[in-house]
């Protein structure tokens, strides 16, 4: 008996709305697809293993509330675009006015979720089969081990029919993968709608928990413990009363104090045991200089701790010094206002900070380990400008940075004794240098002006100096955009994730560029800068002055034109096309000269 199993795609548009169940049949196929032609999926080496299988994801109150979901291998042999492929029986239209694809992803990792569209132009012109890339989303971050409702804007020509979308779970370069590991996904919409979907349910499908489990793909290389905590994010604080984080603060040598709340406050920051702050708190530090950290606490009968992920690999590592009562100089634990390593619970225990100053023992009656006042620490001077993750938490003897979970054997955990953690951001600057690296590289590369590759790797550059850089398409392909990602001020905070952390703010992109060149202005050039080139797929035939790409010249390839020369600057990317069609004149730029060249098609004056 053939049993329901889906209703992952569901397609809404201005002309129908359908839920596409995969019992009823209303799907072609699901299988993987790679953009990369050369790739072992397309050639056929490897076939890729993607399965329907029951949602072991599902929590009667998460985002993901459907019976079912679709796993997928992420190989590590296939390109940054490999992904999970799902052919519709009807194709969709979407149009240069756009439309919005949302689809529910769950990694086991941090990761950038791109969109791709798979079909076909509807003109005997073109004669394309249905699979040809006619749009790219943007791509858009998720953190590790949650569902997230990927939202993109898309659009196309008038006159593509889309016959398939393509879901990344994972843009970014595959070299660095020792394993492969299986990403999830589910409910993909098509609509006008640009808000996200804090639930998802389906009728079609509903999570049944007597339904026996599918055997589902092993993850080899899940992620735990990515900025990890030792309970979950939600869990409230039960000791609110009298125990509680009012604000935290960051005090340079020369007096100068950062905070958040920016005001102060008298009340409890927040009723949780952890607040994730990053996206509200971004203190600014210099390398080499030294800093003294504060959280303003309502009683001094608890310890406070200090970390930064240096290395930004996703976890707060430390280490001691033999005598074991102070951190090294280069540990992420980067200061505490007690700990003692022989306390057994009561009134036990030799105390120090991190610097290694005695606190006493508590035995002999000497209490001063009951504070939380923690030592200045001093930022390394060799660490590379751009932002790193900061957790300060409250807790008791222990330099775990998850919180004590009474594994110790005290009966000490952090949330009975009303302690905390809260998550920032720091802005590291370099006295005179800044830092640039490339996000990812998708069907082309980058380089700087003397030829070097500009790697995915944080490279040193002059600060407040403009910067000269170039892209290299690969066959078959023309530079569409150039994004830059760049910090402003310590206001800002927005951008993508590295390791389930933030780490970008400001992103403007360009479009027309002489001889595949760009060069960013000094005035970007502050702290870490990162470029991302995104390349497109080069007609195989060519019809210049046609602008907007409909197969044919006429005053609409003007406008399109004079919009995109107007557009020509740092700016938001507007997802409009390649143009290099309206390149009249074949200088490897878009000015008022292929206007003209244009208008003379439109006339007939052109030979």
């Amino acid at each position: 008996m053939k049993k329901t199993i889906l209703a992952i795609f569901a397609i809404a548009t201005s002309s129908f709305a359908m839920a596409q169940s995969f019992n009823a049949d209303s799907y072609k196929s699901v299988g993987v697809y790679d953009t990369w032609e050369q790739s072992p999926f397309r050639t056929g080496e490897l076939s890729g293993n993607v399965k329907v299988i029951k949602n072991h994801l599902y929590s009667s109150t998460g985002v993901n509330r459907t019976g079912h979901i679709v796993g997928v291998q992420r190989s590590r042999f296939g390109s940054n675009t490999f992904g999970v492929r799902i052919d519709l029986n009807t194709p969709v239209e979407i149009g240069r006015n756009g439309k919005y694809v949302h689809a529910l992803v769950y990694t086991p990792k941090a990761s950038k979720v791109q969109i791709i569209g798979l079909g076909k132009r509807n003109s005997n012109t073109w004669n394309q089969p249905d699979d040809v890339e006619q749009f790219w989303s943007e791509p858009v971050s998720i953190s590790a081990n949650t569902w997230k409702d990927i939202v993109v804007n898309v659009k196309t020509n008038e006159n593509d029919r889309i016959y398939s979308i393509v879901v990344v779970p994972d843009c970014s370069s595959p070299h660095a993968l020792t394993e492969d590991f299986v990403a999830y996904v589910d409910e993909v919409v098509i609509n006008s709608t640009s808000s996200s979907r804090s639930s998802v349910t389906s009728s079609s499908d509903p999570y049944d928990s007597s339904e026996p489990d599918d055997p589902e793909p092993e993850d080899p290389d899940e992620e735990e413990g990515i900025y990890g905590l030792n309970f979950d994010k939600t869990r409230t604080n039960t000791r609110t009363r009298d125990h509680y984080i009012r604000g935290i603060s960051l005090t340079s040598a020369n007096g100068q104090k950062q905070q958040y709340p920016s005001s102060g406050s008298n009340s409890a920051l927040t009723t949780n045991l952890y607040l994730d702050a990053t996206a509200m708190a971004v203190f600014d530090v210099t390398a080499g200089e030294t800093y003294t950290p504060d959280i303003d606490y309502s009683t001094d009968w608890m310890h406070a701790y200090t970390y930064i992920d240096y290395n930004r690999d996703g976890y707060f590592t430390y280490e001691m010094r033999p005598s074991g009562n102070a951190v090294t100089d280069d540990s992420e634990l980067v200061s505490f206002s007690a700990y003692s390593s022989d306390y057994t619970g009561g009134a036990t225990g030799n105390w120090y900070d991190s610097k290694g100053n005695s606190l006493g023992n508590m035995a002999q009656g000497n209490y001063a380990c009951n504070t939380t006042t923690m030592p200045s620490f001093t930022i390394p001077s060799t660490l590379q400008s751009g932002l790193y993750r900061m957790r300060l938490k409250i807790d008791w003897c222990s330099l775990d940075a998850g919180g004590n979970d009474g594994s110790d054997g005290t009966s000490n955990e952090i949330w009975a004794n009303g302690g905390g953690i809260v998550d920032i951001m720091l802005q590291v600057t370099g006295r005179e240098e800044a830092t640039l690296h490339a996000t990812s590289y998708r069907n082309g590369t980058m380089s700087d002006n003397a030829g070097t590759t500009i790697t995915t790797q944080l490279q040193q550059v002059t600060r407040d100096t403009e910067y000269k850089v170039k892209m290299h398409p690969a066959n078959g392909f023309v530079t569409e955009s150039l994004t830059a990602v760049f910090k402003r001020n310590s206001n800002e905070h927005s951008g993508y994730l590295v390791n389930d952390t933030t780490t970008f703010t400001t992103a403007q992109t360009c479009y027309s560029f002489a001889d595949d060149s760009f060069t960013l202005p000094a005035e970007i050039m502050y702290a870490e800068v990162a470029v991302e080139p995104m390349f497109n797929n080069r007609p195989a035939t060519m019809l210049l002055g046609d602008a907007n790409g409909d197969g044919k010249v006429d005053i609409s390839d003007v406008t399109t034109t004079i919009d995109r020369i107007l557009k020509d600057t740092w700016t938001a990317n507007d997802g409009t096309f390649i143009l290099r069609n309206a390149d009249v004149n074949v200088d490897d730029r878009i000015d008022i000269s292929d206007v003209t060249g244009i208008i003379d098609i439109v006339l007939g004056r052109e030979e």
